[in-house]
């Protein structure tokens, strides 16, 4: 739900993060927030630093400070263009927040359980605009994950759900709406994206996407046309 950076003064002289995890609860961590940022990087498909780049870029949000999945948001207190050190909040898992005094950012979660369990999480020196790069980001992922759910109902005749349903992702009443959208369409989306990284020669995004067939059967030609460069075929 919420990582905290301690790298520049680790805990017990050796945790450089604390995690606040749904499941195992306050976890310690030798690894920084960069190193477990980097880790979610490998392993999510959509997460691709150059891919959230673009996306960002697409979206005209102000600053590089969240990663937008389907209908997850991870946010940084600030910005993680070339560095991660800093503490990171699951939007998908906050319900509300608001900025005390522009020195602290004060986030509360979302019932966890039956008897109303909620978490508040609090970050001190927040950036002055936090509030609306936050809606722009939320507005980012609203957009995003809309083009997703279309393609997926289209193409895959797949309607895929919102998690977290109450959490501030779905509440329209945070969003700054961004006018730069110029896509009606997921794959409109993926072919610039992948145009653009066809330019790039850069045989890493095509194994980052091979699990999505969707995507993979519609850009047969770019994946051969990669390979074709990284080996001078």
């Amino acid at each position: 739900m919420a990582v905290y950076e301690f790298k520049q003064n680790p805990i017990l002289g050796k945790y450089k993060a604390v995690a606040f995890d749904l499941n195992r609860g306050i976890v310690l961590s030798q690894k920084s927030t960069h190193a477990m940022m980097q880790g979610l990087m490998r392993h999510a498909v959509h997460c691709d630093m150059i891919w959230q780049r673009m996306l960002a870029r697409e979206a005209g949000v102000d600053i590089y400070q969240g990663i937008v999945m389907y209908n997850v948001l991870y946010f940084s207190m600030h910005a993680f263009s070339g560095n991660f050190f800093t503490d990171w909040i699951c939007l998908h898992w906050i319900k509300d927040f608001h900025v005390k005094r522009h020195d602290q950012a004060i986030f509360n979660s979302i019932a966890l359980d039956e008897n109303g369990l909620v978490y508040n999480f609090a970050f001190d020196s927040p950036k002055p605009n936090l509030t609306k790069i936050i809606g722009q980001y939320l507005f980012h992922n609203h957009y995003y994950s809309d083009l997703y759910y279309q393609h997926m109902l289209q193409e895959n005749n797949l309607r895929v759900t919102a998690i977290n349903s109450d959490s501030i992702l779905h509440n329209s009443n945070y969003y700054v709406q961004l006018d730069l959208y110029a896509i009606d369409s997921f794959k409109k989306l993926a072919d610039k994206f992948y145009n653009h990284v066809l330019n790039l020669h850069l045989l890493t995004i095509v194994k980052e996407f091979k699990p999505l067939d969707y995507l993979h059967r519609e850009h047969r030609f770019f994946t051969k046309q990669i390979i074709k460069i990284r080996y001078n075929r």
